[in-house]
């Protein structure tokens, strides 16, 4: 019986017949809609993991033929990985740590998923001793294709649409009997899955593996399988990683886990690959230049940059900005009794998360001109479900700076608007500049203070 039919049968066997149900779309969608669960820590042994082996071995074999790749390896007399230039060898034998605790399950659907947080540890973790007798053996380095073709070491950075990072790597064993491998390579951010590739997986008696290298290319930022996503994602440092993890031949029992890790990759244009819809009532981003700052001189001077000056952009445009298109004057300086106190949270909705956390970098100011007026507010977000009147979601508090600007209240109409903020680009400020902002009298956004 070869590898496909016997990952089929422990599934069904273990189900009692679910796995016509478990390859369903609706089935596979439905468990990739509950990735969003934090961390999460698997203990091997008792029910739950037994309950769990229909859903794993089906959901391997429901993943694999969607572009994967599963083999029955032939016996050989002994195995010696292929030569890999500059690879990093992990042999899973008596050194390696030891933990019970599986950091990501291989086999099913809801954890090779975005937005799932992971604990990944570089090297050999072993889940039970059984496995030391196999003598499996993980070689891998990282590369990447780069826009003409060319390969690279070690790569430190990758453009997105030009570069093509990969890691070449090969799975062994000297005793296979009772085993199961599978590879999948991955791309983390801070902890997150945020892309997924296409896997492989083996299985042979005596020694065998891979008599040559193999290209495991990195998922893109955002290449997820259907009905998961990631939020919103920036440039920056991304960690492509080759995880390879050993089960026994029934996928019952964990067995090893071993991760590769090309360490940090910064990349550039990752903002091209989020969705562009626009959260209602926000401005928007048009030009980020690298120049501002909170002394009065330099908000001012701030305000007063255009993206002719050619400061050096950065990326951002055409992206939701953390500020209201209309801001009203009641969330300004309050109203009620309470008027001329200000700096009313003023709600931006539950889905300003991504732009707080690429424009939201405090302290932060924003300047609304009018002429040669100017009107400087201190800026500070907040995520809240308190509010009396408003639903919950993010907020942010606009308080005048009375000594920086214009000391006069502003009025009712249309401002140009700049955001000052920090760590646009490393410790540097960034200023954006936003599409025009409305300024409207009192509180229309809550009703019941329509007379206040």
């Amino acid at each position: 019986m070869n590898l496909h039919d016997e990952l089929g049968r422990a599934g069904t066997e273990a189900t009692g017949g679910s796995a016509e149900r478990l390859v369903s779309g609706s089935v596979v969608e439905s468990l990739g809609a509950r990735v969003r669960r934090g961390r999460r820590q698997r203990a091997l042994g008792g029910a739950g993991v037994v309950a769990g082996v229909g859903v794993a071995a089906v959901g391997l074999w429901a993943w694999l033929p969607l572009g994967g790749s599963a083999r029955d390896v032939e016996p050989a007399a002994s195995y010696s990985p292929p030569a890999i230039s500059g690879a990093v060898q992990y042999e899973v034998d008596e050194s390696a740590r030891v933990s019970a605790e599986v950091p990501i399950d291989l086999r099913v659907p809801r954890d090779l998923a975005c937005g799932v947080d992971v604990e990944l540890e570089e090297g050999v973790t072993v889940h039970d001793e059984s496995v030391l007798s196999a003598g499996v053996v993980v070689s891998a380095a990282s590369r990447m294709q780069i826009d003409d073709g060319s390969v690279v070491d070690n790569p430190e950075s990758a453009w997105v649409g030009y570069d093509a990072p990969f890691i070449e790597a090969a799975v062994g064993w000297q005793d296979g009997a009772g085993i199961t491998t599978m590879t999948v390579p991955l791309l983390l951010r801070s902890g997150e899955v945020v892309g997924v590739g296409v896997g492989q997986g083996s299985r042979g008696g005596g020694a065998g593996g891979d008599a040559e290298a193999t290209q495991f290319w990195t998922p893109l930022p955002r290449d997820c399988p259907e009905g998961t996503e990631p939020g919103y994602l920036l440039d920056g440092d991304y960690q492509p990683v080759l995880v390879t993890q050993v089960w026994s031949a029934s996928l019952q029992d964990a067995l090893a886990t071993v991760v590769v890790s090309a360490g940090d990759v910064e990349y550039t244009g990752v903002q091209g690959l989020n969705p562009v819809e626009i959260p209602e009532g926000l401005a928007t981003v048009e030009v980020v230049t690298l120049v501002g700052g909170f002394t009065c001189d330099a908000t001012l001077d701030a305000a007063e940059v255009t993206a002719g000056d050619n400061l050096g952009d950065v990326a951002g445009v055409g992206a939701a900005a953390p500020i209201p298109d209309q801001i009203e004057t009641g969330r300004l300086y309050g109203y009620g009794d309470d008027a001329l106190v200000g700096g009313y949270p003023a709600p931006l909705g539950p889905d300003a998360g991504p732009a707080v956390e690429e424009f939201g970098g405090e302290p932060a100011r924003l300047v609304l001109s009018a002429g040669e007026d100017r009107w400087v507010f201190d800026a500070t977000w907040s995520e809240r479900d308190d509010l009396p009147y408003d639903d919950a979601g993010w907020f942010v508090a606009l308080s005048q700076v009375w000594d920086c600007g214009s000391p006069d209240l502003i009025e009712p109409g249309d401002y140009e608007a700049r955001l000052i903020y920090s760590g646009a680009d490393g410790d540097e400020v960034g200023t954006a500049t936003l599409t025009d902002v409305t300024v409207v009298s009192g509180v229309p956004s809550i009703p019941e203070l329509a007379g206040e």
